[in-house]
């Protein structure tokens, strides 16, 4: 049973949550998983399970943005049936499980999870507030799609020093030609998954509010496509480009010069496609070459990973 918190507790609750939504931000699971555990000690000693069911949601988001996809499957799951069912925690559970399923491919339990966010979403009371969110999960599924049809079976085979090389002879190339680039080599499984989920989901949110959100069924330009493929590889790409101690934004601070030299930007960039399973060498060659067009302070703040949780409690 929960007791009247002391102020100590509270600001204790507001230090170790603060805390974990760095860890999530960062990328950082192992020290997440530290601060969690010290935040189920303190609300199981107070009753607080809701504090604690927040830090499971922040934590099993920050799996997934490692790919710990199971783990955060597992306790999101657990979220969604020990919360109340009208709470905002209910509605991000649901959300990050779609998300979830789809960076495993499991195409149905993504749909579910999706039908239920939606159905959740009206438990909102705020219409402004109900707008950005359906917004902000509208543009989530369209990348996480995108993404997820992009997945190939076997690990992509790509040569670091032939992707910079066709990467420079690309950079003559508009901003808008790039993108078309990397819309036309988006596999046909990755289109037809991100027209059919934006789709479904559009059909699903209430006339209201879909007026201020994109129609379904209009046929998305090549570049269209390209610019959500490249907000989608935030997701795989920043962590490795925008580490702030990592030789790669020190050298890109600096200028393009050091990271060409060094292939900085096109390991980085290759090796997170590698890892993720994503993309043929014309589709790396053109987000290399993409990227080149930017400053690393310009990248770093246009491309960083928005999280579909609410980060401020009242």
């Amino acid at each position: 049973m929960a007791q009247k918190l002391t102020q100590a507790q509270k600001d204790r609750f507001k230090r170790l949550i603060g805390q974990l939504k760095v860890c999530c931000l960062s990328d950082d699971f192992e020290s997440a998983k530290v601060c969690a555990q010290d935040i189920r000690s303190l609300a199981n000693a107070t009753g607080e399970r809701h504090r604690w069911l927040l830090a499971l949601s922040i934590l099993s988001e920050t799996a997934i943005r490692v790919g710990n996809n199971d783990f955060a499957i597992q306790h999101l799951n657990s979220v969604v049936h020990t919360s109340n069912k009208s709470t905002r925690l209910r509605l991000e559970a649901y959300s990050l499980l779609a998300i979830a399923y789809l960076r495993t491919g499991d195409i149905d339990n993504a749909k579910k999870s999706i039908d239920n966010t939606i159905s959740s979403i009206k438990n909102i009371r705020a219409q402004n507030s109900r707008e950005v969110f359906y917004k902000k999960l509208v543009e989530r599924i369209e990348e996480e799609s995108i993404l997820a049809g992009a997945r190939l079976d076997s690990t992509p085979i790509l040569d670091v020093d032939e992707v910079q090389s066709k990467a420079v002879e690309l950079l003559q190339e508009s901003e808008a030609q790039l993108l078309a680039r990397i819309g036309n080599e988006l596999p046909d499984k990755s289109i037809n998954l991100f027209t059919m989920l934006r789709d479904s989901t559009l059909l699903q949110i209430p006339h209201q509010e879909r007026l201020c959100l994109p129609p379904p069924s209009v046929a998305v330009p090549s570049s269209s496509i390209g610019k959500k493929a490249m907000s989608a590889l935030k997701h795989v790409c920043w962590t490795a480009l925008c580490d702030r101690d990592d030789e790669l934004y020190k050298a890109w601070s600096d200028g393009l010069s050091a990271v060409y030299d060094k292939k900085l930007i096109v390991g980085a960039v290759v090796t997170a496609l590698i890892d993720a399973k994503i993309g043929s060498g014309l589709f790396a060659v053109s987000v290399v070459a993409y990227v080149f067009k930017f400053s690393c302070r310009t990248f770093c703040e246009a491309f960083a990973p928005d999280t579909i949780m609410k980060r401020t409690r009242r």
